[in-house]
């Protein structure tokens, strides 16, 4: 295998891409023209860690104070670089690029001004196009490179432009398209201090487009550094599930070199859990295979035979024990949401005790109560009917013990997966399809031992990645009892984070910006209470209109803010109520969904 890594790009001497560490950045959210806030923020953010430090720019009085803050930065003795943040101006571009480390522009919004007018490019119309769009470039580029200025193509999945929404529509193939439209103009122009990002708030879309990129910039030769983030992920453990699993899966495959988490929090608490995912994933001693394509493929061809009896809604989730007092400890719980499988450890399991369960006023269904046994045990274990079978087949020999789950007959067996080599599986399951049952297989990882947000991106990760590639059918988690309820809804985070199965709402959100003029905070909290109950509605809550209404295009229902301090509500992509207080949103939200027939009560 030959490595492969970006190229190299020194952004004010912190130089990203090549064999250099995965950089973490972040964004300030406080009004750029409030110096003293932004300049306290920008400090925070450093003094946690932060490599590179971004600032919004929407106009040219933000951009001159940017240069304000960036003097006294470094009169401070803080040198980190700074980059600024430009949508629609490309005059503000141009003018800091005299002065900023690093310019980031929008593809989708540099040079085009989205319309809903239906147009069509033919091949001579889309050229026009792109030559319309070198030109508004080269003076952006000319001045970058007589101050040594690098650019980020940012292209966001909810702000792609006309003419790409035309030719490939609002697909991970348009955003690529997007930046690679942009990385050739540069190119051309001899161009080199670049880095390129595809962003979206569903983790799939983004890992898609960034699997696609990196593939295209190898085929053409352009192979820059690429900034990983998943956009409006939101708060809490949802959005650090979302984030993990968008730029987690990426950084395990050798995709990325600088990363943001962007929370709907306080901007300084996202780089702990960034610098966590670096230290799991951020190392680039392994190589890339050439083409994308090697690296996305399942472990196996051979199509998951799993027991439907068995999955009551794919994919399952199971925790096991040491002990059937844990499992009633934990069903007695209302607020704990419950896993598909208890699983037993055999060499803890008493059949006096299962009894004993039986009898006591609980509904606690027989056959979701399962064994864990090794494959070996089978030699000697008689098979309980009513049980299922989890075997584990970790470490497992040459052989397979073949003889041994020849034995099974009209059993519901789940193999448990653990450091089993991808060549060992793929034999495992050639062998298994001469099997006289149904079986499925689940990955198994133990819980925290003392940091729960490390546990939680390498479970993320290792969990969600296989389930997105179809390599298993769930997971089992292996923790202690006082660990289970915070487990157990993380593993539903990350089930919803997948897509793959839904048991709440799901919110949109971003992590605000110097362009967002009330409390997002506050306002995503606000939503979450009056909304939070509502399984399968998908909720956008965004700071401003310049990615908001594109980024939450699947999103049911959107409260969105506007350049007057207002809000406005939107059903799917239409506005239904504008220019509303934040403070009366929330109703006007409720009473849409309401009026929808889809608001039920707590």
């Amino acid at each position: 295998m030959s490595f492969t890594f970006s190229r190299e790009v020194d952004i004010g001497g912190v130089v990203i891409g090549g064999c250099s560490p995965v950089r973490v950045q972040s964004m300030t959210n406080t009004a750029t023209l409030d110096t003293a806030a932004t300049l306290k923020q920008c400090i925070a953010l450093i003094e946690a860690g932060c490599d590179y430090v971004r600032i919004a720019t929407p106009g040219m009085r933000e951009a001159e104070n940017f240069l304000n803050i960036k003097n006294i930065l470094r009169q401070k003795k803080y040198h980190t670089p700074l980059i600024a943040d430009v949508h629609y101006r490309p005059e503000v571009a141009e003018f800091c690029a005299g002065f900023a480390e690093k310019v980031r522009i929008n593809p989708g919004n540099y040079a085009d001004k989205f319309s809903n007018a239906k147009v069509t490019y033919d091949e001579k119309a889309y050229n026009e196009e792109l030559e319309r769009i070198a030109h508004r470039l080269r003076p952006l580029i000319k001045k970058c490179k007589v101050y040594g200025t690098a650019i980020r193509i940012g292209t966001n999945h909810g702000s792609l432009s006309q003419r790409i929404l035309n030719r490939y529509g609002d697909t991970a193939k348009g955003m690529v398209e997007a930046t690679m439209e942009f990385l050739r103009i540069f190119s051309h122009e001899g161009f080199k201090q670049l880095v390129v990002s595809l962003k979206a708030s569903n983790p799939l879309v983004m890992i898609e487009a960034n699997r696609l990129l990196w593939e295209q910039m190898l085929k053409e030769d352009l192979l820059f550094p690429v900034h990983l983030g998943v956009t409006e992920a939101g708060m809490g453990e949802d959005g650090r599930i979302k984030s993990a699993l968008g730029i987690g899966t990426l950084l395990k495959e050798g995709i990325g070199d600088t990363i943001r988490v962007s929370l709907t929090e306080s901007p300084v608490q996202e780089i702990p859990f960034a610098k966590k995912m670096v230290e799991l994933y951020g190392a680039k001693t392994l190589a890339l295979p050439q083409a994308a394509g090697e690296i996305i493929k399942p472990l196996s061809e051979v199509t998951h035979n799993f027991c439907k009896k068995l999955r009551p809604n794919y994919p399952v989730i199971a925790l096991k024990t040491n002990s059937i007092k844990d499992i009633l400890a934990l069903h007695k719980d209302k607020n704990v949401p419950k896993p598909d499988f208890y699983g037993v450890c055999y060499k803890h399991f008493n059949e006096s005790e299962f009894s004993d369960a039986e009898t006591l006023d609980i509904d606690l269904p027989k056959e979701k109560i399962s064994l864990v046994i090794d494959v070996k045990a089978l030699a000697t274990f008689h098979l309980p009917e009513r049980l299922s079978l989890f075997i584990n087949i970790t470490g497992i020999e040459k052989g397979f013990h073949l003889e041994n789950l020849k034995k099974i007959k009209n059993n519901n067996v789940i193999f448990v997966l653990r450091d089993v080599s991808p060549d060992k599986l793929a034999v495992f399951r050639q062998k298994m399809s001469a099997m006289p049952f149904t079986y499925g297989m689940v990955l198994e990882l133990n819980g925290p031992d003392n940091d729960f947000d490390k546990w939680l991106i390498q479970a993320t990760v290792e969990f969600g990645s296989g389930l997105i590639a179809q390599q298993f059918d769930g997971f089992l988690i292996h923790a202690p009892a006082t660990a289970q309820k915070q487990l157990i809804s993380a593993c539903f985070g990350i089930l919803q984070a997948t897509r793959l199965r839904i048991s709440k709402t799901e919110f949109i959100a971003c992590p605000s910006c110097g362009r967002t003029v009330f409390d997002i905070q506050k306002a995503l909290k606000d939503v979450i209470q009056a909304t939070g109950h509502l399984k399968g509605l998908k909720i956008g809550v965004m700071g401003c209109i310049v990615n908001g209404p594109g980024e939450m295009a699947d999103a049911d229902y959107g409260y969105v803010g506007n350049a007057k301090g207002l809000v406005n509500i939107y059903r799917g992509r239409q506005v239904r109520a504008k220019n509303i207080k934040p403070d009366e949103a929330i109703s006007y939200l409720v009473n849409i969904i309401k009026s929808d027939g889809r608001w039920f009560e707590r």
